[in-house]
C-alpha cells in the first residue's frame, strides 16, 4: 500500500467555484506531501486547445494524482502521463459499461443509445418515444462530456444541437436519450473500494443545496450499487445518487480526477485516494 509521502498531487487552479483544490493543496501541503498547482491556458486564444500553462516537474514513473478539469485529464491521456494513479479512464466509466452492470438501479431506466447524428434525424421519433411535456433528456454515453447534455425541449432542439456541435464532437459519438426524471434530492457521494467514504448533497428540487449531511439510506443504497455484479470501474470514483418518488435510484458515476466534491470531507477523499492504492 502506498503511504501518503509517496503520492505527489497535481491540482488545477481556478477550475471549481468551490476552490476544492486550493483546499486540498493545503491539507496535503500541510502533511508533508508535495503538490504543484498548474493553470491552464488558451492555445493561440482557441478556448477549444487548451493545456498548462507551465511545466510540470514530475518526472513520468512518479505516482502522481491528478484533480482538475477534464481538459487537463485530455492533456494528460494524449501525454500518456502517469498511468499509475490513471483514474480517468473515460472508457470504462461510459455509460455503456456501468449500464450493462448497473442497469436495475438506474435512474434513466428506460433509454436509447444513438449516434449523435442520428438524434437530429429521429428527433421527432424520440419525442414520441420518450417525450414528456415536449421534453426529452439527452447526454454523452462518455464520461468525458464530448457534447452538451441535459433536458431538451422540442422548440429549442436546434439551439441545443448548436451547442452540442460546438466542440465538433464525432458524428460517431454517441447519446443517451431517455424521458426527463422528477428528482427531489441529489447527492454525490465518493466510492472507495466499493465503501462510501464521503458524501455531500449538491442539489434539491433542482436548485443547488450544498450540505455536508446525507441520509444513511441513500448512502446504503450507493455501496449497495458499488457492490453488485463485482463490477468497480476505479478504485476511487465518484457516484451521484438521487431521491425520487420511486426511492433512490443512480444517476452517473465519473472520474475522482474531474468530478466537484462540493462539501465532502476532504480529509477523507485524500485518505481514500492513498488508500486506493492498496493491491
Amino acid at each position: 500500500m502506498a503511504e501518503e509521502g509517496d503520492i505527489k498531487w497535481l491540482l488545477e487552479r481556478n477550475v471549481f467555484e468551490d476552490n476544492n483544490p486550493e483546499r486540498i493543496a493545503q491539507i496535503v501541503r500541510s502533511r508533508g506531501m508535495t503538490c504543484f498547482e498548474v493553470a491552464y491556458t488558451c492555445v493561440d486564444g482557441d478556448e477549444r486547445e487548451l493545456r498548462p500553462a507551465a511545466s510540470v516537474p514530475f518526472g513520468h514513473d512518479d505516482l502522481v494524482f491528478v484533480y482538475g478539469s477534464m481538459n487537463l485529464c485530455r492533456w494528460l491521456l494524449r501525454d500518456r502521463r502517469w498511468p499509475q494513479l490513471a483514474w480517468y479512464d473515460f472508457g470504462r466509466l461510459r455509460c455503456q459499461s456501468y449500464y450493462a452492470h448497473w442497469g436495475n438501479f438506474l435512474l434513466q431506466r428506460e433509454y436509447a443509445f444513438l449516434p449523435l447524428t442520428e438524434v437530429r434525424r429521429r428527433r421527432d421519433w424520440l419525442f414520441q418515444t420518450f417525450g414528456r411535456d415536449g421534453r426529452i433528456f439527452i447526454r454523452p454515453d462518455d464520461n468525458a462530456k464530448s457534447f452538451a447534455g441535459g433536458v431538451v425541449e422540442a422548440n429549442d432542439f436546434e439551439k441545443w444541437w448548436e451547442l452540442a456541435n460546438f466542440y465538433r464532437p464525432s458524428p460517431e459519438s454517441i447519446a443517451v436519450v431517455a424521458s426527463p426524471q422528477i428528482i427531489r434530492c441529489e447527492w454525490r457521494f465518493i466510492i472507495g473500494h466499493k465503501k462510501v467514504v464521503t458524501g455531500s448533497q449538491y442539489r434539491r428540487n433542482g436548485v443547488e443545496e450544498l450540505l455536508e449531511s446525507y441520509p444513511p439510506e441513500a448512502a446504503g443504497f450507493a455501496e449497495a450499487v458499488a457492490s453488485f455484479n463485482g463490477f468497480e470501474p476505479h478504485p476511487v470514483y465518484v457516484m451521484d445518487v438521487c431521491e425520487t418518488s420511486d426511492g433512490y435510484r443512480l444517476v452517473e458515476i465519473g472520474s475522482i480526477c474531474c468530478a466537484s466534491l462540493y462539501a465532502c470531507d476532504l480529509d477523507r477523499v485524500i485518505a481514500a485516494i492513498t488508500e486506493g492504492q492498496r493491491g
